[in-house]
């Protein structure tokens, strides 16, 4: 957003009033749009409250004036509109150019011989408001006959003069004071300048259209002048010098290259230019030339969105474009010919381009030295340029008569250079995990809440242990030594009962509710306010002092100093962090336990003079602290013995300390100006260097603790390192030993009221209740987006099934049943809106029937208020209802639903018999008084919009209901805590639970405030931190999700254009979630799309996180009770693990690991000299153009990507060492050719150096985007021959199935069974697909005899024999065995990612296999689109009478068959593969 003020100014041109896009709601201006073009008349509109103000301002005729690039903007408004929907009235204003007012003045038929642009000026403004300005001299020196032939307005004039004198108009307005001083006519040559800005798609050019006009295209031009003057007796030629080659003879001048591109063989594409003033054939020729280079190529213009639009770029300025989609990529220069900007949503900011030119052209010649050529070409940014770029700069230095050897020196010497620099060793750059800057949402969320962000590296710098990441480690070390001395947690450790039962949520006064709640009002460190409370009271509400002047209460509130009725006392202004302020008057009616009734507090019922006795104790804590500068131990002092001591015992210390004379008053004021400077120096140092100067206090009869200080920190708890410490009014983290000085500033995600409880609303909600309550502040959000609005039909009912209105739409309109076609608005939301869906259509019951079905219940789902479809449920099947008054809003939890009666207002005795009550609306309740609800026919935000509930005017028709089902669940499910802090932490973390991607920006800024509902997050962005990761996606999996995601990736990637940025895999949900089938298939769909924008982009990574934490592509069942959310902070921990895994590389020291990549994906461990493990590195790498990937270290595993859209001038790359176990995933779209390839994949041998250079595939035969050549530049083997433990044992296992009457080979016979029991994870229930019940055959193949096999399944546990099993699991009797995927080919894929492949086998009698051995066949040689296409796996049985025979399931009787691997298609074997299992 920019910060605009609008003047309006009457219609003498004086201002009049004021209004801002920052302003208050009374004078706040939104929607507007800012729309500039060259040489065309500029538009503004807006729109602010309409009221008794603005009224008599806006009115048509005044005038609108603003100062933006330092220049201003005047214009006249042409109409207002008035809007009183909804009882809110607002104005939409369109307001035109000042210049516009030129229409009403008027020029007669006239003639001006010999006129150049100012004497144009001079002659048609004399008569008007405006004067002549600034006119160019290159505009100005070309005079022409200007022949006005019938009456015109002066801007008709002006504007159709403009292309004779090749200008570009520009209004500047002078202002004086309150009034416009001066309106000019300037005119440039060419408006705008080149500030260096540059346009790319894929990273800050998105939505591209490619216009390109052919309509004035010509490669021959015919030149006509003043009575049918031609050319034709004029010769030209290049190598006299001149532009062109035109012979004599010839009326028109071509171009020979153009034509040859755009035209046909021996015939020109010809243009006429037309100049009826020209008189001299030489002066013809030329112009006629100009106008042929003009259209000897098609005009092309862009228009565009662009993710980011620089503040600096102006109308007329030149930028470069590059668009590397197109088949030849391009590099060129264009202006901004039209902008259109919003100041306040910069998301709507849009421009347009035009006047393309390479980027090459008219920028070198042939005169040039070598080092300006150089320096030119280094200007280009050719790190960036395509081989295809560099080729056509080549070509073009050429045709400048630059000779072949310099150009290929240069080159060479430039892009040597550049291959070095560009050289990529992925994983270098993120060495740490600590200081990462992590993205996300409640997963997150829980894992900052279990402290894994606290991340201890042994060099973790200033980040380290204790640091919070905010501080130097020298002081942080100095200060914990300080606190440790005094003694600091001593009684946590002794008293620790005490504590706990203190701090704990079982806790009967709620201690832990409250200190969290207050603590944050005021910027407290909640630990140091639990000291405080146990100090002073024992955490006792009901403690009191003897002497009835003296404490009471949890924090000993000084009766005599603030309670009511005594002497002197007065009410208190308690101030609150956020600046927010409230007086209070202590007594005994609101302090004393049980008099004051109870309040809510983030749902939970507490006491509310206890709530009032922590509340004024914080407030008066931090009245203390902020009296001693926000030095703690002096503001602890402050609170026990008064402020005046506390002044008088820092004032004497530093006195007696530096030698100043000493005021004995207990006043800072009262010493010296000198003294008072070292006095406030010291106390924001923040330490504790006057502690001994109590003492000196009390021998001079002062009173109080001597030990104050020491006996609080006693009961402070140090968590994760964290020192006490408070916050600021901005967020920031102060304290000694935390930010160095007090006043230093540190990074803290507080909430908007800069609270240390980033998410304190509503804690205590059940997994349940927090997905209906998330899925409600979606779909607000949708709308507030412009992508979904209220409608009655059609509606959604299933969000996973969303219903849209697009152009042609029938639509009911209104509540009267009235229908209407839709055009390409709906309520002012385009209808193109979601990628051309439409809008996402809700009424008020399809709303909750959302929110609930995502929450898995269904007592909501496709529910109607109107025909008592709710209500049946509610009053039928044991549901809850309740009045919303004072009392029922207390009783309400986030999740319920508020019924709104129609007619008679419902009264007590109806809800306590549970009565069927006529209803007209249903919103969500979402807590903090607030609802959730698809509102009404409305404009944005209007429509489906969070209300108050106190506040809506249909209050007392308001009952709350709550369903049977969300009863149970309640019953069932435990709360979870979502209070968070940043204590300890080292990671930057920005999360906020319920958050998708779109919540974190705003247009094409990253937004500091994340709010999603009623949980924020205000964690400033790091400026250099090592990485980013982002993990956001299962809130919304869909379209609207991936799209946002991709946009934030972009901010992201502009904001930290040199960080690597990786993006998680979104997990897949479990089966608990209503319809996880279709909702993981969202995902994948997601995953896919969010690859495919990594493969696209440069340092954006996606990468698994799955291990362990899914099973059978489902989150698995004993990690989560919701089917999203993880249970323990165990499982918290393997989702970390994994996450940092991928994020961080081993060295090859093997000092640092990687991570535990365990389980059957994940990466093995080698070992060195026999004995010594060694962890290898593990790379997931996407290959971009022209860069080399050379890895020096020995590798785990390896899996490269590439980018889907593939360009010809593609090539990368590729160099790595395998390590003894390696494992390997090549890029699916890859085909690769050389040593140890098959079928286009490589199969990797162990210890082995391979070279691969990749490029784009050029070959029609193979159906691939790229193409490889694979070389193997050292030679290596197995370490040590090894063998497959259960080899024999699966022989034996799939002998079993050998000779068995119940079976055939799938589709030989059978015409009604067509699969096999391992398609099927519930074979019994699919029995009929796969068992021929007429033939009495199971039907088996190739694939499924191997996956039963090395499962450990023989013939007799095995479906095939009981028909009934449900599922088919490995057999754990054999630590072997392994699950097999279904197909032959997936299985073979598996093994060359596992490192299976066996080289050097004996490819006559294949003597060196062993039983247990896999063989895979290509046998038909033809595209199946599968991996390596592979058709056929068998196993090796051994030696049979000396001949190495395999078993296979193949056509034969009874569809298993053993024979000699020699008689078996030998010569179509792809490989064999040896399982490395124990």
């Amino acid at each position: 957003m920019t910060d605009i003020t609008l003047f309006i100014l009457n219609k003498n041109k004086r201002i009049i009033d004021v209004v801002s896009n920052a302003g208050t709601n009374e004078n706040v201006f939104y929607d507007d749009k800012f729309i500039r073009e060259i040489n065309v008349a500029s538009t503004f509109e807006f729109t602010l409250a309409y009221n008794d103000r603005t009224s008599q301002s806006i009115k048509a005729g005044n005038h609108v004036m603003f100062k933006y690039h330092n220049k201003y903007y005047l214009f006249t408004i042409a109409t207002t509109d008035v809007d009183d929907t909804d009882g809110y009235a607002e104005v939409t204003v369109y307001c035109e150019s000042i210049s516009l007012i030129l229409y009403d003045s008027v020029m007669q038929k006239t003639t001006i011989n010999n006129c150049n642009a100012t004497m144009l000026l001079n002659t048609i403004l004399q008569d008007t408001d405006f004067k002549v300005g600034y006119v160019d001299p290159a505009v100005d020196k070309n005079a022409a006959l200007i022949e006005i032939d019938k009456t015109k307005s002066i801007y008709e004039i002006l504007t159709d003069q403009l292309e004779t004198f090749k200008a570009e108009m520009d209004i500047r307005i002078e202002v004086d004071g309150n009034k416009v001083t001066g309106m000019y006519i300037d005119l440039y040559s060419k408006l705008g300048s080149n500030k260096g800005a540059r346009f790319e798609y894929g990273t800050n050019l998105e939505n591209v259209k490619r216009k390109e006009d052919v309509s004035e295209l010509c490669t021959a031009i015919i030149g006509v002048g003043k009575n049918d003057l031609d050319f034709r007796e004029i010769e030209w030629s290049i190598d006299a010098g001149q532009k062109a080659n035109k012979p004599r003879g010839a009326n028109f001048v071509a171009d020979n290259m153009a034509n040859a591109i755009y035209g046909t063989p021996d015939k020109y594409i010809y243009g006429i230019y037309e100049d009826s003033n020209c008189e001299d054939p030489w002066t013809l020729l030329e112009k006629s030339y100009e106008s042929l280079l003009e259209r000897r190529q098609p005009k092309i213009d862009y228009e565009c969105n662009v993710a980011y639009i620089d503040g600096d770029i102006d109308l007329g300025d030149s930028v470069s474009v590059v668009d590397r989609a197109y088949p030849e990529p391009l590099m060129l220069t264009a202006r901004v010919n039209k902008i259109e900007i919003s100041f306040s949503d910069d998301s709507n900011d849009t421009c347009e381009f035009a006047n393309y030119n390479k980027a090459y052209s008219n920028m070198i010649t042939k005169n040039d030295t070598l080092e300006e050529l150089k320096n030119y070409i280094l200007g280009l940014n050719i790190g960036k340029l395509t081989l295809a770029e560099i080729e056509i700069i080549k070509q073009y230095m050429s045709k400048l008569g630059i000779d072949k050897e310099t150009i290929d020196k240069l080159f060479a010497e430039i892009i040597d250079d550049i291959n070095k620099g560009s050289t990529v060793t992925p994983g270098e750059a993120v060495n740490r995990i600590s200081g990462g800057l992590w993205i996300g949402d409640s997963r997150m969320v829980a894992m900052k809440k279990h402290n894994l962000f606290k991340v201890d590296e042994s060099d973790s710098g200033s980040g380290g242990s204790g640091s919070g990441g905010n501080t130097d480690a020298a002081d942080y070390k100095t200060a914990l030594a300080l606190y440790q001395s005094m003694g600091t947690g001593d009684k946590v450790k002794t008293y620790a009962s005490k504590y706990e039962s203190t701090i704990s949520s079982s806790n009967k006064y709620k201690i832990s509710t409250l200190v969290k709640y207050w603590a944050a009002k005021f910027g407290l460190d909640v630990n140091l306010v639990y000291a405080f409370i146990i100090q002073e009271s024992g955490a006792d509400p009901y403690n009191a002092t003897k002497s009835s002047n003296g404490g009471y209460g949890l924090m000993q509130c000084e009766r005599q100093a603030y309670f009511q009725g005594y002497a002197g006392t007065s009410a208190q202004s308690v101030t609150y962090i956020d600046g927010t302020k409230k007086s209070f008057y202590p007594s005994y009616s609101n302090m004393t336990p049980g008099q004051g009734g109870t309040t809510t507090i983030n749902g939970i019922v507490v006491d509310k003079n206890i709530s009032n006795q922590v509340m004024f104790g914080c407030s008066e804590l931090r009245k203390a602290i902020d009296y001693a500068h926000g030095n703690i131990f002096a503001g602890l002092i402050s609170y026990n013995m008064g402020v005046g001591a506390m002044y008088w015992i820092v004032s004497r210390y530093v006195c007696d300390t530096y030698g100043y004379i000493f005021v004995n008053k207990r006043s800072i004021k009262a010493q010296s100006a000198a003294a008072q400077k070292k006095i406030y120096e010291v106390l924001e140092n923040g330490g504790f260097e006057f502690a001994n100067w109590r003492q000196v206090y009390m021998n001079n009869g002062g009173k109080g603790t001597v030990n104050n200080v020491e006996l609080y920190l006693k009961w402070y708890k140090i968590e994760n390192g964290q020192l006490p410490y408070i916050y600021d009014k901005n967020g920031n983290k102060l304290g000694y030993g935390v930010s160095g000085k007090t006043a230093a500033t540190t990074n803290y995600s507080a909430s908007s009221s800069n609270a240390v409880v980033t998410y304190a609303t509503n804690t205590q909600l059940t997994p349940t209740r927090r997905k209906i309550v998330d899925k409600a502040k979606e779909i607000v959000q949708l709308h507030i987006d412009g992508k979904a609005s209220y409608s009655q039909d059609p509606r959604t009912i299933d969000d996973t099934k969303r219903r849209y209105i697009a152009r042609g739409s029938r639509v009911k309109m209104n509540s009267r049943g009235q229908y209407q076609t839709i055009g390409s608005t709906y309520y002012g939301i385009s209808t193109s809106a979601n990628d051309g869906k439409g809008v996402i259509a809700y009424d008020c019951s399809s709303f909750a029937s959302c929110c609930y079905l995502n929450a898995g219940l269904k007592s909501m789902y496709n529910g109607n208020c109107s025909n008592g479809k709710i209500m049946n449920e509610i009053v039928g099947n044991g549901g809850m209802m309740w009045l919303a008054n004072a009392e029922g809003r207390k009783k309400a939890k986030p999740g319920d639903c508020v019924m709104f009666a129609s007619g008679k207002n419902p009264t007590q005795n109806d809800m306590d018999k549970r009565k069927f009550i006529s209803t007209h609306h249903v919103a969500v309740y979402i807590g903090d008084d607030q609802i959730a609800h698809a509102s009404q026919w409305a404009q944005q935000p209007n429509a489906i919009k969070i209300s108050k509930l106190s506040s809506y005017k249909t209050l007392a028709s308001a009952f709350f209901i709550r369903p049977k089902d969300l009863q149970e669940t309640d019953k069932n499910e435990s709360t979870v805590e979502d209070t968070t802090t940043d204590v300890g932490n080292n990671i930057v973390a920005k999360c906020v639970i319920g958050a998708s991607a779109y919540h974190f920006y705003s247009g094409s800024q990253l937004k500091k405030v994340v709010q999603v509902g009623s949980y924020s997050d205000t964690t400033e962005y790091p400026s250099n931190p090592p990485y980013i990761f982002v993990h956001l996606g299962v809130n919304d999996p869909y379209q609207s999700g991936y799209s946002s995601l991709k946009t934030l990736l972009s901010l992201l990637r502009t904001k930290y254009p040199t960080k690597p940025i990786f993006v998680a895999r979104e997990l897949h949900v479990g089966s608990n979630v209503s319809n996880y089938v279709d909702f993981n298939k969202a995902i994948d769909t997601f995953n896919a799309q969010i690859a495919e924008y990594c493969n696209n982009h440069e340092k954006v990574y996606q990468i698994d996180i799955s291990t362990n934490l899914e099973e059978s592509g489902v989150l698995k069942s004993s990690i989560t009770a919701d089917g999203i959310h993880l249970k323990t902070k165990a499982d918290y921990q393997v989702l970390f693990n994994n996450i940092t895994s991928k994020i961080k590389y081993t060295k090859p020291d093997g000092t640092e690991s990687s991570g535990d990549d365990s389980g059957e994906s994940g990466g093995d461990s080698g070992e060195s000299s026999g004995t010594t493990p060694v962890n290898y590195r593990d790379v997931e790498q996407v290959l971009y153009s022209t860069n080399n990937y050379y890895y020096s270290d020995t590798l785990g595993s390896l899996y490269f990507k590439l980018p889907s859209k593939v360009v010809d001038s593609y090539y990368s790359r590729l160099k790595f060492t395998t390590s003894p176990n390696f494992k390997y995933t090549q890029s699916k779209i890859a085909y690769l050719e050389g040593e140890d390839c098959v079928a286009g994949q490589l199969t990797p041998r162990p210890n082995t150096t391979y070279k691969i250079i990749i490029m784009a595939n050029a070959n029609d035969s193979i159906n691939y985007k790229y193409y490889g050549s694979v070389t193997v530049v050292k030679s290596g083997g197995y370490s040590d021959p090894y063998t497959f433990a259960g080899g024999s044992k699966v022989v034996e296992i799939a002998k079993t199935y050998y000779n068995q009457s119940g079976l055939e080979y799938r589709g030989q016979y059978s015409t009604t069974a067509k699969y096999t029991p391992a398609t099927y994870a519930n074979p019994y229930a699919n029995l009929s697909k796969w068992y021929d019940s007429t033939r009495k055959k199971g039907q088996i193949d190739c694939s499924t005899l191997t996956k039963y096999a090395y499962m450990g399944i023989d013939y007799d546990h095995s479906p095939y024999a009981n028909h009934k099993m449900t599922s088919v699991k490995r057999n754990t009797s054999y630590s072997w065995a392994f699950t097999f995927p279904r197909t032959a080919a997936e299985q073979a894929e598996y093994c060359v990612k596992n490192g299976w492949v066996l080289h050097d086998v004996d490819t006559e009698k294949y003597s060196n296999l062993e039983p247990g051995d896999l063989i895979f066949w290509d046998r038909d040689n033809k595209e199946n689109g599968r991996y390596m296409n592979c058709s056929h796996a068998a196993i090796c049985v051994g030696e049979i009478d000396g001949v190495v025979n395999t078993i296979e399931s193949t056509t034969c009787e009874n569809g298993v068959k053993i024979r000699p691997i020699t008689e078996n298609t030998a010569d179509k074997i792809l490989f064999v593969a040896r399982p490395k299992k124990a």
